[in-house]
């Protein structure tokens, strides 16, 4: 016969060690097998939030995960996802925020297995039954169940709270977000475009990049990642530190070409506008529209790109 030398502590460690092993492996199956989807950038959170989060959720609170672990598949999450959902200098706490808010929307794995935890931990300091009472005595006992009880609405907030906070704070990172609320700009129309389903993944990476000030811009090399030999100033007009401020509205080599065809791109989706609401022909997507010189009809006038003689400057 073979005698165990094991203690029912050991063989419980070495359970939920074997449990916590198949979880991780099943976890990062899934997002990856997501990454390789053609989801864009809000669908792909949906369902990384819905299909590969709840294999860590289920079990948390049983499991006893350390912040240790949580934290390592937080850290192979953002690696998997850095295939095209972000980029590397991007931040992170960012990309827990909810989308309302101006982040990604992802949960963070770390966040989930407290709010599990917490939440076991109300149902059991609630409850009436003696026997969940007992139960709850005597895991306490054992070390578990120990945080303290807390709503889930109020602990949801409190965490989003701290990750806007963080964010906020950082001397390059939080730079858009203080100038928005310098700015008395408003969040929910500021953040709108999040919502939509119609933006790529990388065209979401790149925006956000660059309102992070994590484009790899000659500013950013020079003076955050001190490369050898790199100057701060624009390639292109040698002039003024090449920032993302810079290269969007502040380059002067850029105002007559690249600026006033951003800006005429604008303007012509307002045309494209008025000219359906002025009963003229126009295309079915206002991106084919063309916008003519001088348009005419019994009531109305609509001219294009016309210098015109005011008696007063405008400013």
């Amino acid at each position: 016969a073979v005698v165990s030398t094991q203690s029912t502590g050991e063989v419980d460690q070495i359970l939920h060690q074997e449990m916590k092993t198949k979880i991780r492996t099943e976890y990062t199956r899934r997002v990856k097998r997501l990454i390789n989807s053609r989801l864009n950038s809000k669908n792909l959170v949906t369902a990384i939030n819905t299909w590969a989060i709840p294999v860590i959720r289920y079990g948390a609170g049983i499991l006893e995960w350390t912040a240790a672990e949580t934290k390592g598949l937080d850290m192979i999450t953002r690696k998997i996802l850095r295939g095209g959902f972000m980029k590397s200098n991007s931040d992170i706490d960012r990309l827990y925020v909810s989308r309302k808010m101006g982040g990604r929307g992802l949960q963070r794995i770390e966040d989930v297995v407290v709010r599990e935890e917490i939440g076991l931990v109300t149902f059991f300091n609630n409850s009436a039954d003696s026997r969940i009472r007992a139960l709850h005595a005597a895991m306490k006992e054992e070390g578990m169940m120990n945080k303290p009880p807390e709503s889930a609405e109020v602990l949801k907030e409190r965490m989003e709270t701290e990750l806007i906070e963080k964010w906020k704070n950082k001397v390059l990172h939080g730079r858009f977000l203080k100038q928005l609320e310098e700015g008395g700009c408003d969040p929910d129309a500021t953040w709108a475009w999040l919502n939509k389903e119609s933006l790529s993944r990388y065209t979401e990476a790149d925006v956000f990049a660059a309102q992070d000030q994590a484009t790899r811009t000659n500013w950013l090399r020079a003076t955050i990642q001190k490369e050898a030999g790199m100057t701060e100033k624009c390639r292109i007009c040698n002039q003024h530190n090449e920032s993302v401020e810079h290269i969007l509205n502040g380059c002067t080599k850029l105002a007559n070409g690249d600026y006033k065809h951003r800006h005429d791109r604008v303007a012509a989706a307002l045309h494209w506008g008025m000219c359906k609401d002025s009963g003229f022909p126009t295309e079915s997507k206002w991106w084919s529209h063309y916008a003519e010189k001088v348009l005419e009809n019994d009531k109305y006038n609509i001219l294009w790109d016309f210098h015109i003689q005011t008696d007063n400057p405008i400013e």
